[in-house]
């Protein structure tokens, strides 16, 4: 072999080494994220392997036949939301006191074409949706200003000069010069005021010295100068908030203090004075969705007649809530000596007002003052509009039909409450019944009033009546007693029942009022434990405290005296004053308790107190061969969901585990199709998916608009609603959406917070009835809903820096955050089709009731200094106590090496991770602790999918295949020609090693000086 061919044989055998290492490497990642491939370059699609005898596995019925008739239904479903969810706030007599209230502005739209209207304001035409998306960007969409358009004579002049704003003007009486000699003729103006918040965008709580340091939910400058200059040159001024969080509405209030002179109002940030003399009218129409223009202007022009009600207190100064000074950022000082994950700092909030909340807070205070108990406290210059408030255009009175009955066995009270429309325009009336407990210094603390029900007539002509029909569990207005007692109570003494408008009406009402009025006495203290009454009724077994380890070690009466790290003080109502929440300061910026600080490090999956199992279970077993259609109906405690579990491997059930980005596993061995999940509660989308390629309704109105209606016969069909359009977002394997990542039930702690648009309220069991209502609508349609975030997300500042530590005691958890998802968790229900074997052996159709409470997602955040995903919460109050049956997925994250670990989640009750991380999402996939709590996840996993759209299409026994992805051909293409090329290049270099092939010789002649000389 010449020194040539030796030459070439090693070069070529190390391109072909190369080529073929870095093919192997570029097919093991691919392969490693097959997810990720097949999300962003395509699946294959689906097949569905027969073997049931032609039986149907049309186990749902769908009303929308393709994507565009499920977005009509959508769009329609979302304005009707917004017409029913839309508050009247005011309604004064019009400008010149003879011609009746103000709104709406004409009797109908028929009157509307020649109503003469001038809409102001940057946001009216790029309002709020729903988390911060504009119309006027988004297809489909009507805003506040387009809307009012379709409906009115506008005045074209001032529109032009908003179509190139950017945002309010600073100066409006010099950037609407052009546009004044047409304000004679359209005299009645309408502003927009609008804020935006959104995930990890917190509202501010201070804009700086150039707004006067005024919180983000007050009257900018800008707002402040465009209203008084509407005043100025128009008869009417009528108001639009757009807004989810709860802003400072004083100036709505004409009784408001800072009204130093009639219709002159004094800014309170910068004192100056500004004319709102002409303000007659207001609506609160934050995230009204997609087509609250519509909406909005249907309700302006009389044809549809507002019947919200307001799912928050409307404070007049925020920073005199009491949540106020334990909102935002807080870093404990000693965190660089804690052996965290990723993140040296340790972020904490300290939720020190405990049950006080939003109106418990503001009625209880009330109460107080009036005893003489709350020095200086005045709720008419702290509360602008009450939780409930809403008006209307017409007039209803409310009694009760009979006396309320109690049912001593379900512990469940019935009022029968007759609505009648005393005026003289239809409309829908909302009644809502609070509960007043007895208090005394001493005892647990107590909201003055609390809401237990509440219910919506059908459109009532004028003087037509409905009795209503409302049911209160005593459940959800128990105390819980962490300290004593450890356990749920009932106070000795008289429970009074208001039938009211909203929160405060409990000081208008005689309390020898029968008509109003219903009172219970209870003769003894009754405590729920084993030693008493046992559990309550909607309980499974007996609720007791679960956070003495986690958080209630850290609270204290503030009586105590205790102070620095390990004791926050409880706000109580025996002194408010005195106990007043303040901000953390000195040793409170200091973690010291062992506790906490384990809980904070990082986790040891192998430690023996991690692996309390030590018998393996069975796994991979051939005695059955059911399929996941078979499971389809069965009780989650049956013996055939044993069976079915022990047929999968270890490394399957991880699989699922460890991927649940946007999607969930399949295992076509034993029937299980992949499936697919998106974001949100008001709309779908997801960039990993195929959604964008669909016209799709974007967006739902956000969930304080839902909350608003106070309609649970609404929430149920948007939640059907939901599940039509996503059976019919089809992905490339043509399998559906099946999961979405909503509704959100976490609590309006305060105004401030970024995720308000997403979670329906302050008070819980509205949030929660009003969950489980469209849980119930989208469930039965096949749409599991991963309820969020679980628990204590109630700020997004810090939640995903190593998790802040939200410290709560378990009263206010039980009573508070809690509540809401315990009401979703049994109150949910739907009607699920499946197959049963009849007396002759045969499969039939049939169907049962069942949870419609299919899914859940845990937080970022800590519960007390445990990652919520993994706190004992999960599996002691979730599913031992309530019952949850559903899934549980962490939020987007999840890996062995940060503190959303893996391992421990599993270990707490977690089924599956939002992301996705291949083979490699867990640390311990072979300890018997490991493998037992893989099957319970995958149990979970499974009985909801079984019960979802997922199995559209697939009858008892069917198993399901896929075809090829397209990357995957591709891929298997380029193979083919790197091994044929590869096989040559071997077949010419062995040639060539043996002489059969020769290379010619390169002769390279030394140029000569006379060679040289030529150039």
């Amino acid at each position: 072999m010449t020194k040539r061919a030796k030459k070439r044989i090693i070069s070529l055998s190390a391109i072909i080494a190369v080529v073929l290492i870095l093919m192997t490497v570029i097919t093991n990642v691919m392969y490693y994220y097959k997810e990720y491939m097949d999300q962003f370059l395509g699946a294959g699609t689906i097949k569905t392997e027969t073997s049931s005898d032609g039986l149907s596995g049309d186990y749902i019925e769908y009303t929308a036949t393709s994507d565009t008739e499920s977005r009509d239904n959508a769009a329609a479903i979302t304005q009707e939301t917004a017409e029913e969810g839309i508050v009247l706030l005011r309604n004064d007599e019009k400008a010149d006191g003879v011609n009746g209230k103000a709104l709406p502005l004409v009797s109908s739209s028929d009157e509307a074409a020649s109503k003469k209207v001038t809409i102001l304001g940057y946001k009216s035409w790029h309002n709020n949706m729903s988390g911060g998306e504009d119309p006027a960007t988004t297809e489909n969409a009507v805003s506040i200003g387009v809307g009012l358009s379709n409906y009115f004579d506008t005045n074209q002049a001032v529109t032009d000069l908003y179509a190139t704003a950017s945002d309010d003007f600073a100066d409006p009486e010099s950037a609407l010069a052009s546009a004044v000699s047409t304000y004679a003729e359209y005299d009645t103006a309408i502003i927009t005021v609008s804020r935006n918040s959104g995930e990890g965008n917190d509202q501010e709580r201070d804009l700086g010295t150039a707004e006067y340091n005024r919180t983000g939910l007050s009257l900018k400058n800008a707002e402040l100068a465009l209203i008084d200059y509407a005043c100025k040159n128009f008869s009417e001024v009528i108001i639009v908030v757009n807004a989810a969080n709860t802003m400072e509405l004083g100036f709505l209030d004409p009784n408001d203090e800072n009204y130093k002179t009639s219709g002159m109002y004094t800014d309170p940030y910068s004192g100056n004075t500004y004319d709102f003399s002409k303000i007659t009218g207001a609506y609160w129409a934050g995230c009204c969705g997609s087509q609250g223009g519509t909406a909005l202007a249907r309700i302006v022009s009389g044809d549809v007649n507002p019947s919200g009600h307001l799912s928050d207190i409307y404070a007049r100064n925020l920073r005199e809530d009491p949540t106020y000074y334990n909102f935002g950022n807080f870093e404990y000082q000693n965190s660089s000596d804690f052996d965290t994950y990723q993140d040296s700092s340790v972020y904490f909030v300290e939720y020190e007002e405990g049950i006080y909340t939003g109106y418990r807070y503001y009625e209880t205070a009330a109460y107080e003052a009036m005893q003489g108990n709350y020095e200086g406290y005045d709720y008419g210059q702290s509360v602008v509009y009450p939780f409930g408030y809403g008006l209307s255009y017409t007039d209803f009175s409310m009694e009760y039909a009979s006396d309320p009955l109690f049912d001593e066995e379900t512990e469940e009270y019935t009022f029968a409450v007759k609505v009648t429309n005393t005026g003289e325009t239809a409309g829908k009336a909302v009644a809502q019944i609070y509960v007043s407990a007895p208090w005394e210094a001493g005892q647990v603390e107590k909201s003055h009033v609390q809401l237990i029900g509440f219910a919506k007539t059908q459109e009532l002509e004028p003087g037509a009546s409905e009795t209503l029909t409302i049911t209160a569990s005593r459940d959800y207005f128990s105390s819980y007693d962490y300290v004593n007692e450890k356990a749920y109570i009932l106070d000795e003494g008289e429970y009074t029942f208001y039938l009211s408008e909203n929160s405060h009406s409990w000081t208008e009402i005689d309390k020898e009022d029968t008509s109003h009025v219903w009172s219970q006495e209870i003769d003894s203290k009754i405590v729920y434990n084993e030693d008493g009454a046992g559990k309550r009724t909607t309980d499974e077994v007996v609720a007791t405290n679960v956070l003495d380890d986690s958080t209630n070690y850290r609270f204290t009466d503030y009586t105590e005296g205790k102070t620095g790290d390990g004791y926050i003080h409880n706000f109580s109502r025996k002194d408010f004053a005195a106990s007043f929440p303040t901000a953390p300061e000195g040793n409170d910026l200091l973690l010291t308790d062992e506790r906490a600080i384990k809980e904070i490090e990082i986790y040891d999956v192998w430690d023996e107190e991690q692996n309390e199992i030590s018998e393996m279970p069975e796994t991979d077993i051939d005695k059955t061969d059911y399929t996941l259609a078979d499971m389809r109906g069965v009780d989650i405690d049956d013996e055939k969901w044993d069976d079915y579990i022990n047929q999968f491997t270890v490394d399957s059930m991880a699989y699922m585990f460890m991927n649940g980005g946007w999607n969930e596993m399949g295992d076509s061995e034993n029937g299980v199709p992949k499936s697919y999940d998106a974001d949100s509660p008001y709309g779908f989308y997801a960039a990993q998916l195929k959604i964008s390629e669909y016209d799709i309704n974007v967006w739902y109105c956000g969930a304080p608009m839902v909350a608003a209606t106070f309609n649970t016969e609404l929430s149920e069909r948007l939640g059907s609603a939901f599940a039509e359009e996503a059976y019919q977002l089809k992905q490339e394997d043509g399998q559906g959406i099946t999961g979405l990542y909503g509704y959100g039930i976490n609590t309006h702690r305060s105004a401030f917070a970024g995720r308000n648009y997403e979670y329906y309220s302050e008070d819980s069991l509205l949030s929660g009835k009003m969950a489980a209502a469209e849980a119930s609508g989208a469930s039965e349609k096949g749409l599991i809903t991963f309820m969020k975030h679980y628990a204590l997300n109630e700020q997004e500042l810090n939640r995903q820096k190593n998790g802040y530590c939200a410290w709560c005691n378990e009263q206010t958890f039980r009573e508070i955050y809690n509540r809401s998802f315990e009401i979703y968790i049994k109150e949910a229900t739907m009607t699920i089709n499946y197959y049963d074997v009849d007396d002759d052996g045969e499969y039939a159709m049939t169907s049962k009731e069942m949870s419609a409470a299919t899914g859940l997602m845990s937080a970022y955040n800590r519960i007390g200094a445990t990652y919520a995903g993994a706190s004992v919460v999960i599996n002691s109050i979730l599913r031992d106590e309530c019952g949850f049956t559903g899934t549980i997925v962490s939020d987007a994250g999840g890996e062995p090496n940060t503190y959303m670990t893996t391992d421990y989640s599993l270990r707490r009750g977690q089924n599956l991770t939002l992301t996705n991380n291949g083979t490699n999402g867990l640390y311990d996939t072979t300890s018997a602790t490991a493998v037992y709590w893989l099957k319970q996840s995958t149990r979970y996993l499974l009985y909801n999918k079984a019960n979802s759209n997922a199995v559209m299409g697939m009858a008892p026994g069917d198993n399901v295949s896929y075809t090829m992805s397209p990357w995957q051909k591709i891929l298997i293409a380029v193979w083919s020609v790197v091994v044929i090329l590869s096989l040559a290049g071997i077949a010419y270099c062995i040639m060539l090693g043996r002489g059969k092939i020769k290379l010619k010789e390169i002769i390279v002649q030394e140029k000569t000086p006379e060679d040289e000389e030529e150039y």
